[in-house]
């Protein structure tokens, strides 16, 4: 029997950063179609807040209907990371951000799956 969960599954990551990202995207790309610059501190902000979200995806089996205290914790952590990517995009450039998320990723994936035992 196949099993069509992961492509059908909602997550709660998803009820919370799509609406936002299609909200607010479509504003942001209205106000530089006319010719206006955005505020880099917005961008920035709103940006690590995006990229929070988006990974709160990252927990699939966490329940966060009785354990939504730890939700900013969790989102906490990832905006920290947002910020620092935006520093090292901004000051290194695009391909350090990428070499840093990358090395980052693996420093927790990697005894993760060395440790896990099914």
């Amino acid at each position: 029997m196949v099993e069509y969960r992961a492509c059908c599954d909602t997550s709660y990551a998803d009820l919370v950063a799509d609406p936002c990202i299609l909200g607010v995207f479509p504003l942001l790309m209205n106000n530089i179609s006319k010719g206006n610059t955005p505020n880099l501190r917005f961008v920035i902000w709103t940006s690590s807040a995006f990229f929070g979200m988006i990974h709160m995806g990252n927990y699939t089996y966490f329940d966060y209907s009785t354990h939504f205290y730890w939700v900013p914790l969790m989102v906490g952590a990832q905006f920290l990371v947002g910020l620092v990517l935006s520093y090292i995009r901004l000051n290194h450039g695009m391909k350090w951000a990428i070499i840093f998320h990358a090395v980052y990723n693996a420093v927790l994936v990697i005894p993760a799956i060395y440790f896990y035992e099914p």
